[in-house]
């Protein structure tokens, strides 16, 4: 059995592209760069976790950009997301 690549499955990149087109976001080289690292993540996660790990692989630059990706990656379907009782919020990626 050949295992594929996450990226080469073309079904996250497609969901990506046309969430974005029907919300009236742009399409970046960024945004596909951190689907690549939340795609990659595992378990539960925070913002600044996931800012870290996107950041260590060159995949952005600025913190809040990777905190409101967050929102449009969860809004598309690629992130569950849970508010613990002091208020911060916690990703989980969804495969």
């Amino acid at each position: 059995m050949i295992s594929i690549p996450i990226m080469k499955k073309p079904d996250n990149l497609e969901k990506l592209r046309k969430y974005l087109k029907e919300n009236g976001k742009g399409f970046t080289l960024e945004r596909e760069e951190m689907l690549k690292v939340i795609l990659s993540m595992k378990g539960t996660y925070s913002a600044e976790v996931f800012y870290q790990a996107a950041f260590k692989k060159k995949a952005i630059h600025d913190r809040s950009t990777a905190y409101r990706a967050l929102s449009i990656f969860a809004d598309a379907g690629f992130l569950e997301v849970s508010r613990l009782p002091n208020g911060r919020k916690r990703y989980k990626t969804l495969h």
